[in-house]
């Protein structure tokens, strides 16, 4: 492909990082520092919601916790694909 993003999760669990890899055509030469400067560009930023504490010492989590842990997972990966789309349409 020309573009991959990978998401990789940081060991504490509540922030994580995203490695994009470009093909040279996309990303030659002033058309790097474009995308560069438009991933680097600040942004105003929703407040970070509380995390839940640690894993519960029970052998089941508990099921009331599930909606939100489930809405975190899906909120991370909905984030990281903001992202990659706002590069995959900087290249066009």
């Amino acid at each position: 492909p020309p573009w991959e993003a990978h998401v990789l999760p940081a060991q504490d669990g509540a922030s994580f990082a995203v490695l994009f890899k470009f093909h040279h055509a996309l990303a030659d030469g002033l058309r790097a520092l474009t995308l560069a400067a438009a991933l680097m560009d600040p942004m105003d930023l929703p407040t970070p919601r509380p995390r839940p504490a640690g894993p519960a010492r029970g052998l089941l989590p508990d099921v009331r916790r599930m909606p939100d842990l489930v809405r975190g997972a899906l909120s991370d990966a909905g984030r990281a694909l903001d992202i990659g789309a706002a590069v995959a349409r900087s290249t066009l």
